[in-house]
């Protein structure tokens, strides 16, 4: 007796035994369960010989044909295949075994049509042969106890069709090139296991109303457009997705509309997503994702996702709709976030460790959140018990939309919108739209830590078009609008047209005075054009005014980030830093190939040695300030893009200001004293 590839430990409920010869013996089944070992030992089996019947396609055997052996045979005899190639559609509706000579060289070929193996009887046994062609290459109907192993199944349309079987088992088979590899149709206790499973353009296998109680186990799904899909119509017990290594699939796992199913221990690499479930509460336990764009992604779920471990570039965990438990998660995503969850409804949220990445809740009800070392934005959603540990924080962030309405009530386009928190610091600063409405302004009106919480609330909302102002106080606790009445007359038309003139005169001058240097010098040159023109108080102007307000929000501005992020032409933009400028309301400085401004109250920061720049100097700063930070957090905290960041902290080391530690896979910064 032996028990088929297993050697001396198998896994599951049940197993598979083959007598390979006829005699008795006798079975010891050792099963290891929480409460210890339970032994059990079967009486004496007696083995008897299968009566042979032989296959040549070449002649001098019992027959010429697979079919006439077939139809010949008794339940219990065995067909022998010799090697060749035989086109034919064979049906079995009896128990016998059809073996092959050879795996490779034994091919049952569908001639590109039909079923090329239909078994409908019970207790049949295949194995050791190639089925190919067919538009079915195996197709089992109401058949019980069926054994399928060591086949190669390839070029079909689905490989292995199971429909209404009971405890059918399929193994160490190759089932490859089609459109569907394996379907599992009303079948029950069927067992399929440690097969490769390949290169199939619409699903490796795919389960309707399947309950496979022996499992689907141990297989290799790869490069299939699917690996597996299970969309039963009804649900039935738990199905049993377990042990499989699924690599290179665009979609490793995909269930719709089930509860049935369990999926732990599988190990997914490559592709799109690991998982997708579509309206399936399944459980997802113990599983390894790594190297996917999207380790996990739900929608109207109330799954169990627990102590998966998730590597992915873009997202860990994304889902949409439902009340999930997502606990004790190991999660990695490198160039996005942990996990993005939206519209849950008493989630459970515990013990994820995002190793410092984020994680944003939005429009939902949440009934536990513990998160671990991990950033939480909370967007319009409510916590009924928050847990936090030392390396964690949750900003509350409320969602707002400013109108910006004149005296009579009538929306002003164009309006410029900033807030600030309690902190004096500006949080938003925008532009209105046509119908003077700036929407989707996110704000943190709290921010969460394990020592405690600090308010951000009241919130200053101030507002600006042409010389009109107004502003407007307000604590957010909910979504919502804010409408602040701009009072005060409209901008001139005199400065309009001596924009317009100079304009003119420098588009002559205009391939010349290519970089922001030269331009910014040239255009201060017709400096006394412009101050002809001008007849208004300084900030009465309604773009003068957006200039000033956009150097005191942002200290530091160079010339061509001031005029990309207010839209403005060259002259119109040098003429209002000048007249500011010269009434001192604003200075600047000359820093490399830009010129700086900062309003008349901000002092500009020192000029390093080693022409260090201003930018380098914020970088500096921040380390400075969090020694150890990491260039990921730097990124996050500065607002800089990576290759920018890269960049800086490169001519800091070059320059000695700082130093790198390599921290396991982080690298950390700290800042040198004096640099070299």
């Amino acid at each position: 007796c032996k028990v088929n590839a297993w050697g001396a430990v198998g896994h599951g409920s049940s197993a598979e035994i083959l007598f390979k010869y006829a005699g008795t013996c006798a079975i010891t089944v050792t099963a290891y369960t929480v409460s210890g070992p339970k032994t059990n030992v079967t009486g004496t089996l007696t083995v008897t010989p299968r009566t042979l019947v032989t296959v040549d396609d070449s002649g001098g055997k019992d027959f010429m044909k697979i079919q006439d052996a077939v139809d010949f045979a008794q339940a219990g005899y065995t067909v022998f295949v010799y090697d060749g190639t035989y086109p034919e559609h064979v049906v079995v509706s009896k128990g016998i075994e059809i073996v092959g000579e050879t795996r490779h060289a034994v091919v049952l070929d569908g001639s590109g049509s039909g079923t090329a193996l239909r078994i409908t009887g019970d207790r049949a046994v295949v194995h050791n042969l190639t089925i190919q062609n067919a538009a079915f290459g195996a197709f089992l109907f109401q058949s019980n106890n069926t054994r399928l192993y060591d086949l190669t199944i390839q070029d079909y349309g689905t490989g292995l069709f199971h429909d209404h079987t009971l405890n059918a088992w399929v193994t160490h088979s190759l089932i490859t090139r089609g459109q569907i590899g394996v379907v599992a149709n009303r079948s029950y206790d069927d067992a399929i296991r440690f097969n490769e499973i390949s290169f199939n353009t619409v699903y490796g296998a795919k389960g309707y109303n399947a309950r496979l109680r022996n499992c689907f186990n141990w297989n290799s799904l790869h490069d299939n457009k699917v690996g597996y899909f299970y969309d039963p119509t009804t649900d039935l017990p738990p199905y049993e997705f377990d042990g499989n290594v699924l690599t290179d699939n665009e979609i490793g796992v995909k269930v719709a509309d089930s509860s049935a199913i369990f999926l732990t221990n599988n190990t997914v690499t490559g592709g799109s997503t690991a998982v997708q479930l579509l309206n399936s509460s399944s459980m997802v336990r113990s599983n390894a994702f790594s190297g996917v764009r999207t380790g996990l992604e739900f929608h109207a779920s109330n799954s169990n996702i627990t102590g998966n471990v998730i590597a992915a570039t873009q997202v860990g965990i994304v889902g949409d709709g439902g009340s999930p438990r997502i606990e004790g998660n190991d999660i990695r995503a490198s160039a996005g976030p942990a996990m993005v969850l939206r519209n849950l409804d008493g989630a459970v949220i515990r013990g994820n460790d995002a190793h410092g990445g984020v994680i944003v809740i939005s429009d939902s009800r949440i009934a536990v959140l513990a998160p671990v070392n991990s950033i939480v934005f909370l967007d319009d959603s409510t916590v009924q018990s928050l847990v936090l540990d030392a390396n964690s924080r949750v900003e509350v962030r409320v969602t707002i939309r400013v109108r910006v309405v004149d005296e009579g009530g009538a929306g002003l386009s164009g309006s410029s919108v900033s807030i600030r928190d309690s902190r004096g610091v500006v949080v938003f600063f925008g532009a209105a739209g046509p119908d003077g409405t700036v929407s989707g302004i996110s704000l943190t009106t709290e921010v969460r830590t394990l020592a405690g919480t600090e308010v951000r609330n009241p919130f200053t909302v101030e507002v600006a078009s042409g010389s009109a102002r107004g502003s407007a106080t307000r604590s957010i606790a909910s979504a919502g609008d804010v409408v602040v009445v701009a009072r005060g007359a409209g901008p001139p038309l005199a400065l309009m047209a001596g924009i317009a003139a100079a304009m003119l005169v420098f588009a002559s001058f205009a391939g010349i005075f290519a970089a922001e240097r030269a331009r910014y010098a040239f255009l201060t040159i017709l400096m006394p054009l412009y101050s002809r023109l001008n007849r208004d108080k300084v900030l009465e102007n309604y773009n003068r005014g957006r200039v000033y307000e956009y150097v005191e929000l942002n200290p530091g501005a160079h010339f061509n980030g001031i005029l990309g992020a207010l839209g403005m032409n060259n002259g119109a933009l040098v003429y209002h830093l000048e007249v500011l400028h010269k009434e001192g309301l604003v200075t600047s400085r000359q820093d490399g190939m830009y010129r700086r401004f900062y309003p008349r109250d901000v002092q500009a920061p020192p000029v390093l040695e080693n022409g260090t720049s201003e930018a380098q100097l914020r970088v500096l700063k921040a380390i400075q300030e969090m020694p150890g930070i990491t260039q990921k957090e730097l990124s996050r905290f500065l607002g800089l893009r990576q290759s920018t960041l890269a960049y800086q902290i490169d001519r800091l080391s070059a320059t000695g200001y700082i130093a790198a530690e390599r921290r396991g896979r982080r690298v950390a910064y700290r800042a040198r004293k004096g640099g070299r």
